[in-house]
């Protein structure tokens, strides 16, 4: 609803503009000079120009107004709207590719600056012949305002009318530049006027080339700064996120890096799994107004696995609908318009990439694409290092046979609990850290491993270990406690809940089939105890305590194969 809107609106504003082309181009008779080759020359100067604009930021400055303005100084206003009409057909044609409802729009906007700001200063009395005195410059002065309050009437009009919004810190940042742009854009176009009226064509080509000059510089000196800028920015990202061990926390800092890099709407770092020929996202940032799911992009680049395993270089997409890497433009996301495709590469094979898009077309640059360059390998060097930390870690904390946490980081756990109460700042307890204990023990498990081998009893312990974890909750954590002994930390839970649990665990072992090395079933039991923190226990350690007691009293004493609560008899 809200692009239909904006199109309806920008297609009215362009509609106008084009009407006023042609009605002034048919009535207005005040046509002050019109020589083809002053025209042609400032066509050229104008294109020139429209393509060595200079960006910051969200804002485009361009000086091909100066030329727009200083035309209408020399000309009048039916040259002029057709000297603007001549630049930005062909500018955004050759070097935009701007959809054309919204060509249309700016063009015909143009069109209804000039226009109105032209009949204004008839109406107020003033006419801008020649520059030859004090007088002739203010009227040009008057003339370059009232184009700038035109401009911005319309757009503070599609701002409220269209997006029924508030002025964004975006819109007034485009304010304050379009304000700052017109002190050289209109001191420019009088200057470019008077050397023409004094000097004829040698004075207007030389004024001409300072111009493309002065752009040319401005536009280096900002593309320098911008690059160290970033590059600085860069380092800083790096040193932060090479920093981190944790996976989760070095891939959430490079997206916050990457934002800070690159003004974008969204930002994913993705993962492609060459095992199953898929492809992850493992984490985005988003702005709120984006409106599409990462997985359609997963889905997507999963379907064309094949084909993105080839794009090892990076790469700046205008507008991704029009691209040659897009089969089908009606599946790409409205909010997803313009692209960066940043690969990431280990020991010459691509593991992933950084995606960066923006809703509006034309957003990024070369040098955001360099910046970003230099980074991806670093984001590598982070990443791995990140895994190989995290692959470390969890050898150290699992059991090898069962995959399940070790005894180690069980007391780790117990010692947490504790350490949680120790810290609270209640008078009363209020139970906020209930947490239960189970233990389970094999039944007669020696008896197993002494009949039929180690391997068989490894078999077995690897086999309950599988049906405690799929019988637990996400948050549930399961140890193997030693031997035959595994023990599970149930948050948020008290004794009654806990008991559910491991009745459902010790009737899952009770009915499942097991088997020897050699085929032979045999039958296997498990005995469990289970208490509660901190109602029953004011400690890890006193928790495990009586969670064993309740199991070896209540369950292993009472003929096995069962559960037991801890009781204060016990």
């Amino acid at each position: 609803m809200l692009s239909k809107l904006k199109d309806y609106y920008e297609f009215l504003i362009g509609t106008i503009g084009f009407g006023l082309l042609l009605l002034v181009t048919i009535v207005n008779r005040e046509c002050i000079s019109f020589n083809i080759v002053l025209f042609a020359i400032l066509s050229i100067t104008g294109i020139l120009l429209e393509r060595i604009s200079i960006k910051i930021d969200d804002f485009t400055v361009t000086l091909s107004s100066a030329v727009m303005l200083g035309y209408y100084f020399i000309s009048g206003l039916v040259p002029t709207l057709w000297l603007i009409f001549i630049v930005f057909m062909t500018s955004n044609y050759i070097y935009y590719h701007k959809q054309t409802i919204r060509m249309y729009f700016s063009i015909g906007m143009l069109f209804i600056m000039f226009t109105l700001s032209h009949y204004l200063i008839k109406i107020i009395g003033r006419q801008i012949i020649t520059i030859s005195n004090i007088n002739d410059i203010i009227n040009c002065i008057i003339f370059g305002l009232a184009i700038f309050i035109f401009n911005w009437i319309i757009l503070i009009m599609q701002n409220i009318i269209v997006f029924n919004d508030e002025l964004s810190t975006k819109f007034f940042e485009a304010f304050k530049w379009d304000f700052y742009t017109n002190f050289i854009v209109i001191p420019l176009s009088i200057l470019m006027s008077y050397s023409y009226h004094q000097y004829s064509f040698i004075g207007l080509v030389v004024f001409l080339l300072l111009i493309v000059t002065f752009n040319l510089l401005f536009r280096l000196v900002r593309n320098l700064i911008f690059i160290n800028k970033g590059l600085s920015l860069s380092h800083q990202v790096s040193v932060s996120i090479v920093s981190k061990l944790d996976l989760s926390e070095t891939i959430s800092n490079i997206l916050i890096g990457i934002k800070q890099l690159v003004n974008c709407d969204y930002c994913a770092l993705i993962e492609f799994d060459k095992n199953s020929c898929t492809v992850r996202t493992l984490d985005f940032i988003a702005d709120e107004y984006i409106n599409f799911d990462s997985r359609i992009i997963d889905n997507y680049l999963t379907k064309h696995f094949e084909k993105i395993l080839t794009l090892k270089e990076s790469f700046v997409l205008e507008d991704v609908k029009k691209s040659r890497y897009i089969d089908d433009p009606t599946k790409v996301p409205e909010d997803l318009v313009s692209l960066i495709y940043e690969p990431l590469v280990l020991d010459n094979e691509i593991i992933g990439c950084v995606l960066i898009s923006s809703k509006y077309r034309g957003r990024f640059s070369k040098e955001q694409l360099y910046i970003l360059d230099n980074l991806a390998n670093q984001i590598v060097v982070a990443i791995e290092n990140a895994r190989l930390y995290k692959e470390v870690y969890n050898n150290a904390i699992k059991d090898e046979l069962t995959g399940l946490y070790n005894q180690r980081h069980f007391f780790n756990a117990l010692d947490s609990l504790t350490d949680a109460c120790a810290t609270c700042t209640f008078r009363d307890c209020i139970k906020c850290n209930k947490t239960s204990l189970i233990i389970f023990d094999i039944d007669h498990f020696k008896k197993i491993n002494d009949t039929y081998g180690h391997q068989t009893g490894d078999k077995i312990l690897s086999e309950i270990a599988n049906i405690i974890k799929n019988n637990v909750r996400a948050n549930d954590k399961v140890f193997r406690y030693g031997g035959e002994e595994f023990t599970v930390i149930l948050p948020k839970t008290d004794q009654q809940h806990a008991y559910d649990i491991a009745e459902r665990i010790r009737k899952a072992v009770e009915n499942t089939k097991f088997y020897s090395s050699e085929g032979d079933e045999i039958k296997i039991t498990i005995s469990g105890g289970l208490a509660e923190f901190p109602d029953e226990a004011d400690s890890g350690a006193e928790l495990l305590a009586y969670a064993d007691r309740a199991m070896y009293i209540g369950a292993k004493k009472q003929g096995r194969n069962k559960i037991s609560r801890y009781v204060a008899s016990m």
